[in-house]
């Protein structure tokens, strides 16, 4: 799981965003999108759900990993600051893995 959370949430992720999570890339275009583009966009978020339930143990813990960590690369990929941007992924980095 550590191993996981530091790729995600990692600089090099969220520097690289054409080969990184198509999660974090395609939220807010999927959210306009119609029903099948949203039911496949589910399908994936389930699958993520589904091995980090068997990681940390419940669905809520699951839930909060990955809201956490997309929303860390999505947030750090935004901001103009290096700094910031490393403070924010550090941050949920130790959050997560705690």
């Amino acid at each position: 799981m550590a191993a996981f959370v530091d790729w995600y949430a990692s600089a090099a992720h969220c520097e690289d965003p054409a080969t990184g999570c198509a999660v974090v890339a395609l939220g807010a275009d999927v959210a306009r999108g119609d029903d099948r583009v949203r039911a496949a966009y589910r399908e994936q978020i389930e699958r993520y759900l589904a091995k980090l339930e068997e990681l940390l143990g419940s669905r809520e813990k699951a839930v909060v990993a990955l809201s956490s960590l997309v929303g860390a690369v999505l947030v750090a990929r935004a901001v103009d600051d290096q700094r910031l941007s490393e403070e924010i992924l550090q941050g949920v980095r130790a959050a997560v893995k705690a």
